[in-house]
């Protein structure tokens, strides 16, 4: 270009051409060089020389060194993602790993494409920048945008995402949602949940509009109402249930038919059907399992009753007493044959009734009638009162005529007779008015006539009289009426007017044994069991005899037949002591038998004795009794002592040892817990009594305190929050069958405090203070403070789980208030002061750029120290310019010149 002479630069506002470096240099600062001996660049440019000869100007040039670019896959904390056993997992791929890059022109300028994730539970999130900047792109160029002056790392920050949604599962922002599914109501949960994150499942407030219909649990599905005959849902979750979150969940309520409304769901519910012999004996079974609401088939009778004349009736659901002749029909009885809708398990009680005429209608069933007959004779005997089978009937008084004289009415027959010659015979059985009988079917009495021809108003046939004395023999005496005149021959004792059989007394230790016909010296001719039946001939003498009844049961000794009773063992078991006892009277209880002791069960090893069945000829099932020697002996017996399993015991220090009850009168009572431990036991046995407080297989228990274990929270759970289920065990809890007790503890939520501090441990920021609950995960960012950056970066997002009841954790903090940049040395440059150092400049008879800059000091391994070495860049070392009137080539640095090598 050409000038002026004696012009300078300033004059015209020269402009100088624009430098481009070859690849691999740089323009060198200063930029260009003067050829003048004895003026600079710079004077020139200044204006402060006029240009008087040529000059050429000479662009400098300097060769850049180049910087190593990394880039790596980590974690959020900036480090390699390990597996529980420390191995590195491989959780994607990069394009590129490592590069060399011209820190000026930022040449290449790079393309690093994340490859696809090569393992599902990681998703790439973002590239985290060596200044700790996020960048969200898929690829990155580093180098394209900032220049690079020292070498760095880029790292491609893969988080997880369990939930396989190709989201950090960070990010994600979950909601629980509860709906009726049929049902009324209002169910939220306002909490907000991450993923993984644990769900306490809330308690059930919705109502279904249909009656019967009962809340059973929780489903991720929607389901129909679950019928009798259905089957339970599978995964169904319950109120305080906990489960782990993975994305945003409805859960639909469960409904289920109660048709019975007992609280427990149909489908759950095997009903069962029984039939009881109520009294009788015999089987009937109904082997079919049924479902509420079922139609159940009544089965036909197949028991009998061990009583004569008692029938079947029918069935009841209440056990009654065998009906009476006299009785009533029961109320809501079922016949064979008929179906019912069952609502529960069932027990069906055969109904019996009396039939004592043996025409099996019931007797209570039956209406009999009283009918007289005048046989032959005229007028009106009625009877108008009902009667039923049994009844006592009092025969009615005669009002019949017979139309021919001399014939009178003697008394009733219940065969039509003719009427009675002088020489004929008294009827047999007949009836007088005032007497009574036992009707068993409806009857008719016909009017008895007899000649009377001398008209005193007896009977021709019983003119002769005589005379009936009754006597007592030894040890006795008689009370009543003992002599009785008057009577006609032929003519039964008891016939006489006014009749009664006098009652016979005797001594202790004697019984009246029989009525015997004795001639007048005493000897006996005959024996009689009714004597007012006795029929004379002549003057009779009854006597009374009386016999030995040394086991005082009313019957003669000597009539009695002598009987064995004998002890066995069913099996399982001894017995100790007398077992057999001959020579028993008959109707003799055995504590009245001399010497007798019962002998003492003594079961074998896992035994005890359970009872005494007594078995008979006429009663070969036995029956059970408690105590043998209550049992009155009418024939041969055996009383088999019965033993049962003794393996169980109410202790609950040793549950497994017998205590003396058959384990089949006890039931198993389990605890278990979640999150806790018990102390004390975790199994024993109630014993089931009856109401008579006998041990009883259907029977009621009680829980005592002993038998309830402690149960104490695990480390990280809240002793305050324990719930048994289904229902807390307490002392004098009624049992009935075997039961399991739960016992569950909910987390503990404890203190976290994080406290930021300065190397002195003052604080430089105010504390975090949280509560988390116990082994959940914590992920707190440190605050940025001024002036300060944090002595471990590491400490930028404090992470961990919240194993310890209290945890408090301090985050260091370190002076930050100058820079490696040049321009703004007092500026924080995110590196702790302590690692780095000051350099200053000064200019003898000239200026320099700038004063100060920090450099950065590091260990041979290029880690911040207090004790290692600096570089300066070239960025730091400043411009040296001469004052006027010295020469700029005169320069030169005291002590050694400043360098970025």
């Amino acid at each position: 270009m050409e000038v002026l002479k004696g012009t300078n630069w300033t004059d015209h506002n020269y402009q100088m051409p624009l430098i481009i470096a070859d690849h691999g240099y740089d323009v060198a600062d200063p930029a260009w060089k003067s050829n003048d001996e004895k003026y600079t660049f710079e004077e020139y440019v200044q204006g402060k020389v006029a240009f008087y000869q040529d000059v050429t100007f000479i662009a400098q040039y300097k060769e850049l060194a180049y910087v190593t670019i990394q880039y790596s896959i980590t974690g959020k904390d900036g480090k390699p993602i390990v597996d529980e056993e420390g191995n590195v997992l491989s959780v994607g791929k990069l394009s590129l790993e490592t590069e060399q890059v011209n820190p000026v022109i930022g040449q290449p300028a790079g393309s690093k494409v994340v490859f696809d994730n090569a393992n599902d539970d990681y998703v790439f999130a973002y590239w985290l920048t060596p200044n700790q900047q996020k960048v969200y792109d898929f690829e990155i160029m580093p180098t394209q945008k900032d220049h690079v002056w020292v070498s760095e790392t880029y790292k491609a920050v893969f988080l997880p995402d369990e939930n396989h949604n190709g989201k950090p599962d960070e990010n994600e922002v979950l909601s629980m949602y509860y709906d009726a599914n049929g049902g009324v109501g209002s169910v939220i949960d306002e909490m907000t949940y991450h993923v993984k994150d644990q769900v306490l499942i809330k308690d059930n407030a919705f109502t279904h509009p249909k009656e019967n219909v009962i809340f059973i649990g929780w489903s991720k599905q929607p389901l129909t109402v679950i019928l009798a005959d259905g089957k339970a849902p599978q995964e169904m979750l319950q109120p305080k249930d906990s489960f782990i979150i993975m994305e945003t969940t409805t859960l639909y309520a469960v409904w289920a038919m109660d048709e019975n409304g007992n609280h427990i769901p149909d489908y759950q519910e095997s009903l069962s059907m029984n039939y009881d012999a109520n009294g009788g004996s015999g089987s009937v079974i109904d082997e079919m399992t049924y479902h509420v609401k079922d139609q159940v088939l009544i089965k036909d009778n197949a028991f009998t009753h061990p009583k004569e004349n008692v029938i079947f009736i029918g069935w009841s659901k209440q056990p009654l007493t065998v009906i009476p002749t006299d009785g009533k029909a029961p109320q809501e009885m079922l016949q064979p044959k008929e179906s019912f809708t069952i609502m529960e398990t069932t027990t069906l009680y055969a109904v019996w009734a009396m039939d004592e005429n043996g025409n099996q209608i019931p007797d209570y069933q039956e209406s009999l009638s009283m009918n007289y007959d005048a046989n032959g004779g005229s007028g009106s005997v009625i009877d108008e009162t009902t009667y039923h089978v049994k009844d006592q009937v009092l025969v009615k008084d005669n009002d019949f005529t017979y139309p021919k004289e001399n014939v009178i009415f003697i008394g009733w027959s219940k065969q039509p007779l003719t009427v009675i010659p002088t020489d004929g015979k008294a009827p047999q059985e007949m009836l007088q008015p005032k007497d009574s009988f036992t009707i068993m079917e409806t009857t008719t009495l016909y009017a008895v006539w007899a000649m009377d021809e001398n008209g005193n108003h007896i009977p021709d046939y019983q003119e002769e009289r005589f005379t009936v004395t009754f006597i007592a023999g030894e040890h006795g005496k008689l009370l009543g009426t003992t002599t009785y005149k008057n009577y006609l021959v032929k003519s039964a004792i008891h016939d006489a007017q006014h009749y009664k059989e006098p009652t016979p007394v005797a001594e202790d230790g004697y019984v009246f044994d029989k009525w015997v016909i004795v001639d007048k010296d005493g000897h006996a001719l005959l024996e009689v069991a009714e004597p007012g039946a006795y029929v004379i001939h002549g003057d009779t003498i009854v006597k009374a005899v009386f016999a030995k009844d040394d086991n005082h049961d009313g019957i003669p000794d000597e009539r009695e037949e002598k009987l064995r009773v004998n002890f066995v063992v069913a099996e399982h078991g001894a017995l100790e002591g007398t077992t057999q006892y001959n020579e028993v009277l008959a109707n003799t209880k055995l504590k009245n038998v001399i010497d007798y002791q019962t002998p003492k069960p003594k079961g074998a090893a896992g035994y005890t004795f359970d009872k005494w069945i007594v078995k008979t000829v006429s009663n070969k099932e036995g029956i059970e009794i408690k105590d043998p020697s209550e049992y009155t002996i009418t024939e041969n017996t055996v009383f088999y002592a019965y033993f049962a399993k003794d393996e169980h015991g109410t202790d609950p220090i040793h549950p497994d040892h017998g205590d003396g009850i058959p384990d089949k009168y006890q039931v198993e009572v389990n605890y278990e817990v979640k999150n806790g431990t018990l102390i004390g036991t975790r199994k024993t046995y109630v014993t089931l009594y009856d109401e008579n407080n006998e041990p009883s297989q259907t029977g009621n228990g009680q829980l005592t305190a002993l038998q309830i274990p402690l149960a104490i929270a695990d480390k990280g759970y809240d002793q305050s929050s324990l719930q048994w289920y289904p229902v807390w065990p307490e002392a004098g809890m009624k049992i009935k069958e075997k039961m399991t007790f739960k016992a569950k503890f909910e987390t503990a939520d404890y203190q976290l405090i994080i406290r930021y501090v300065d190397e002195d441990g003052n604080r430089v920021a105010e504390d975090y203070q949280t509560k988390i609950a116990y082994l959940n995960r914590y992920e707190i960012t440190s605050p940025h403070v001024d002036t300060y950056v944090l002595e471990n970066e590491n400490d930028h997002i404090i992470t961990g789980s919240m194993d310890a009841e209290d945890k408090e954790i301090v985050v260091h903090y370190t002076k930050d208030i100058h820079g490696t940049n040049p321009k703004h040395p007092d500026k924080g440059d995110g590196i702790p002061d302590k690692y780095q150092v000051a350099v200053h400049y000064e200019a003898e008879h000239g200026t320099v750029a700038f004063d100060r800059v920090y450099v950065t000091l590091r260990d041979e391994e290029g880690n911040y120290t207090i004790h290692g070495s600096g570089k300066l860049r070239v960025d730091q070392i400043p411009t040296a310019t001469a004052d006027e009137g010295y020469e700029q080539e005169s320069a030169s640095w005291v002590n050694k010149k400043p360098t970025s090598i």
